[in-house]
């Protein structure tokens, strides 16, 4: 039982973190900056694909994960994009500063966002309610001048 428990916060935790990091990417698309990489987990690539210039993947260290866009590093330190930034169509560092503090608070916005979506869901579907059916009924009550005997079912107001 203990397994199941782990495997669930595992998949939570999971969760919780695509979505954070599909904020800041739905976001930088929308304003034009080009996604290098989105990664669940850190460190070494130890799947996925690449879909549009993208490279969606799942990564060795399961603690996190990561948008890379281009321009997020102008000087160049994360060893191999030194060029990227310059690009100022897609870059990041190019964008107004209100576009740049929208892709950064995406993340954290979405997670705002989940439970509120997930409450609203669990109360439109509801739950099971108890049958409406009539216990016992007062002597001289409305209900018994109307007829009303235990073990009626009320399907109606």
């Amino acid at each position: 039982m203990q397994i199941l428990y782990v495997a669930a916060a595992v998949f939570l935790v999971g969760a919780l973190i695509t979505i954070h990091e599909f904020g800041h990417f739905i976001v930088a698309r929308f304003f034009g900056v080009t996604v290098k990489v989105f990664s669940i987990g850190f460190g070494k690539r130890l799947f996925g694909f690449e879909w549009r210039g993208t490279d969606y993947r799942v990564s060795s260290i399961p603690f996190g994960g990561y948008v890379r866009w281009v321009g997020a590093d102008p000087y160049g330190d994360n060893g191999g994009d030194d060029e990227d930034w310059v690009d100022a169509k897609g870059s990041f560092i190019h964008k107004p500063a209100w576009q740049r503090l929208l892709i950064l608070l995406a993340g954290p916005g979405t997670n705002l966002i989940l439970p509120v979506v997930v409450f609203t869901a669990l109360m439109f579907a509801g739950e099971r309610q108890p049958r409406a059916d009539v216990g016992r009924v007062e002597h001289d009550s409305v209900g018994q001048q109307l007829g009303v005997r235990p073990g009626d079912r009320i399907v109606e107001v």
